[in-house]
């Protein structure tokens, strides 16, 4: 490289930094009009989703496998809306026949 070549670059960092303070304020006011740009920018705030629901999902194993609930959640359901029927026909029917709940 000739000496020309290698002194070109600096004399370019002397004269930026001769002239910092305008490159500092040109810098700063740029900031300052980007962020006041963005900041009057209308909010959008967007999401979407999809939902699939299959009523009859594949089943590999066949329809004689049964369904394994080993919480318990939905037999404590199931009982409470039973106990709930059962208790509203009661106070319903005076008279009523036999009901399927007395037993």
């Amino acid at each position: 490289m000739s000496p020309d070549a290698q002194s070109q670059p600096m004399e370019q960092l002397r004269q930026l930094w001769k002239h910092r303070w305008i490159v500092i304020s040109s810098v700063a006011l740029a900031l300052c009009l980007d962020a006041l740009w963005v900041l009057r920018q209308p909010k959008v705030y967007a999401a979407t989703a999809v939902l699939q629901f299959e009523p009859n999902p594949p089943r590999p194993l066949g329809r004689q496998v049964e369904d394994l609930d080993s919480s318990g959640v939905g037999s404590y359901w199931n009982i409470r809306s039973s106990t709930s029927t059962c208790s509203e026909t009661s106070t319903t029917a005076s008279a009523a026949p036999a009901t399927p709940c007395a037993g």
